[in-house]
């Protein structure tokens, strides 16, 4: 009777904890059907949860997700990828197609924000490939027009406006009518950055009449302030247009100019002789801009007024930032040579541990030779046996001596290390061949049991990593893209592409995975009947790296 007391309060707490999960999934569930028309919302609600005590994987993933797209489209750009990094560890694998779209989405937008513009590219383009297969429109618009940005900011103008040309008719299909103008907003901009004027005017022409009559005042704006840019920009600056374009957007649209529009302003005034009105601007809006344009404009505006000391001052002091920017520069390059370095001496060290694991193999073979020599002499009186051990002894004797062949050479790394590579794996083929061919045979059991305890070292969870890490290393890391293009593989399926890719005969692998060789066979069948009817990026690739 003792006993009800403690099964009751373990009953109690077990409610309470599927309550306290049930709960919190409700609330994501809620926040995911609200969040894209109530972002600010959506954050409240989320900051609310703490995703440490949230226990299940899923959650902690959507979780992720959920507060990564609030803040996005709460204009809050992220640069750190912490945030969004359990929904893009969970998603890859898991979970629905529609959530791993947004979630390579929105890991683009980060890296975008991070300046790592060519991972947000590939994680953009993933996301466009998705979204194209679940006729997500309006999705598969916002993904090309990060890919046309991530183009744009590398000076890719073609790609850039292949890109949103396509984010343009995703748009426009989806009936997202704002994001299509502002879509051909940006295709105009490309146009005038690659002084295309004519189709630019033709294009801001129209995206200016849609404003209009939307009320869009922000298109109207951005619209003008470009004018503004190729006004100024020409070889005799019109600056009686630069001031018409900034005063219209301040006195008829009521909007503040962005700060570069505002500096083109400044100088257009003082340029015009308002040199009162521009300096008294300039006063109140300097330090607005980065520092080397801040100065160059400085150097501008001092250069028209006649004050040619400060001029040349701030000539100078924009000579020294950007100087400080080309050192920036330089700094990047040198990280970047030193990640390399780390990079080969990564390599160095795994190919430390190939030719360690060669002279490992090497002492086994001379092991079994010792073996095999002392076995013979038992076996004399026995002539076919003694034939067929004689054989084996020859053949091992051969391997032996290539793999030491091949060691010899392993200081020519660059050069020689396939040949150390295809080597080893034909000695772990051979040595496997010739126990399948044995197995069922009357000979000497004690030399059988030495090569199938070779074999089965060889087939343990240590060697198969370092197996995979050499194929991974020779083969265009082929397990590694494998393993992500095909995730339901099992550990079983990855092992056996392990043994292909390395070389292994059908015989070998039968003994080296303990099945029937017509069972290797057919599972080889199925696999390349797998890859060739496979859309994977890669898939050329996984077919010819197979023996």
């Amino acid at each position: 009777m003792k006993i009800y007391p403690y099964m009751a309060f373990a009953l109690l707490a077990v409610l309470s904890w599927s309550c306290v999960h049930v709960g919190v999934h409700g609330v994501l569930s809620d926040v995911e059907n609200y969040v894209d028309d109530r972002p600010d919302s959506a954050l409240v609600t989320l900051q609310t949860l703490n995703m440490n005590e949230i226990d299940y994987d899923r959650d902690k993933a959507l979780y992720s997700l959920l507060y990564s797209k609030a803040l996005d489209k709460s204009y809050i750009d992220v640069a750190s990828d912490s945030l969004i990094y359990p929904a893009y560890e969970f998603y890859q694998r898991k979970g629905s197609a529609e959530h791993r779209m947004q979630m390579w989405y929105y890991y683009g937008r980060v890296q975008f924000n991070a300046t790592e513009y060519a991972y947000a590219a590939i994680s953009y383009m993933k996301a466009a490939e998705l979204a194209e297969k679940l006729n997500d429109d309006f999705m598969a618009g916002l993904a090309y027009r990060g890919l046309s940005e991530t183009h744009k900011l590398n000076f890719n103008y073609t790609e850039a406006l292949q890109y949103m040309n396509k984010a343009y008719e995703y748009f426009y299909k989806s009936d997202k009518k704002q994001h299509a103008d502002y879509a051909l907003f940006a295709i105009a901009n490309t146009y005038m950055q690659t002084s295309d004027y004519r189709t630019a005017d033709s294009l801001y022409s129209i995206v200016y009449d849609n404003a209009l009559k939307c009320r869009e005042v922000n298109l109207q704006r951005l619209v003008l302030e470009d004018y503004i840019y190729k006004y100024s920009s020409q070889n005799e600056p019109n600056y009686d247009s630069v001031i018409s374009c900034a005063e219209y957007i301040n006195d008829s649209l009521h909007i503040a100019l962005s700060p570069y529009a505002q500096e083109e302003y400044i100088i257009a005034l003082v340029n015009r002789g308002r040199i009162q009105e521009g300096l008294k601007l300039h006063a109140a809006f300097d330090g607005q801009t980065d520092p080397l344009v801040s100065y160059y404009n400085n150097y501008k505006i001092h250069k028209a007024i006649g004050d040619s000391d400060k001029s040349i001052s701030f000539l100078e002091q924009a000579f020294m930032e950007n100087n400080k920017l080309c050192q920036s520069i330089v700094r990047q390059s040198v990280s970047s040579v030193q990640r390399d370095y780390f990079q080969s001496e990564y390599k160095y060290q795994l190919y430390k541990r190939h030719v360690t694991s060669v002279l490992w193999i090497l002492s086994v073979v001379f092991l079994a030779l010792l073996l095999v020599c002392l076995c013979s002499y038992y076996v004399k009186r026995n002539r076919s046996k003694q034939e067929k051990i004689d054989t084996l002894l020859i053949q091992i004797e051969d391997l032996a001596k290539e793999i030491k062949d091949s060691s010899t050479i392993c200081n020519e790394f660059s050069n020689k290390i396939q040949q150390l590579y295809e080597t080893k794996f034909k000695f772990i083929d051979a040595i496997g061949q010739k126990y399948y061919s044995y197995q069922g045979a009357t000979r000497d059991k004690y030399i059988l049991r030495e090569v199938h305890d070779m074999i089965a070292l060889l087939a343990d969870d240590k060697e198969l990593e370092s197996l995979e890490i050499i194929v991974n290393a020779y083969k265009d890391n082929v397990i590694i893209l494998l393993r992500q293009e095909f995730p339901k593989l099992k550990p079983k399926d990855i092992q056996f592409m392990c043994y292909w890719y390395a070389g292994f005969s059908p015989n070998t692998m039968s003994l080296l995975l303990d099945e029937k060789i017509e069972n290797i066979y057919n599972r080889k069948s199925r696999m390349r009947r797998r890859l060739d009817e496979s859309t994977s990026t890669y898939r050329v690739l996984f077919l010819e790296h197979l023996p």
